[in-house]
């Protein structure tokens, strides 16, 4: 490989885990804005709450569906680390034979 490519390959991994880390930051920030803005309301004006929510914010169904997804996604991305990693330690680990003990 030419130095070249080496250096454009590092590139374009840093860049796939500076978008993936970016996702990631987001996908957290807007769940919990989501979810501290119901509790906010629900602190605030007490049984009432979901009206005025609904007043400022939209659908409280719709606010709850966002972070459900938010949660949902983040689950998705951690399994998806996860068979990644264990993909990456099982092509490079050496096999090693079953002994069976009797």
């Amino acid at each position: 490989m030419r130095p070249y490519g080496f250096f454009r390959t590092i590139r374009t991994i840093l860049y796939l885990v500076f978008f993936y880390v970016i996702g990631f930051l987001m996908i957290v920030v807007s769940t919990v804005h989501c979810v501290l803005t119901e509790i906010r309301y629900h602190k605030e004006y007490g049984k009432d709450w979901v009206r005025e929510f609904e007043k400022y914010n939209g659908s409280l169904s719709h606010a709850n569906l966002k972070i459900a997804i938010g949660i949902s996604s983040l689950i998705a991305i951690g399994l998806i680390l996860v068979w990644f990693y264990r993909q990456q330690s099982v092509n490079n680990s050496p096999k090693l034979k079953h002994r069976r003990r009797h």
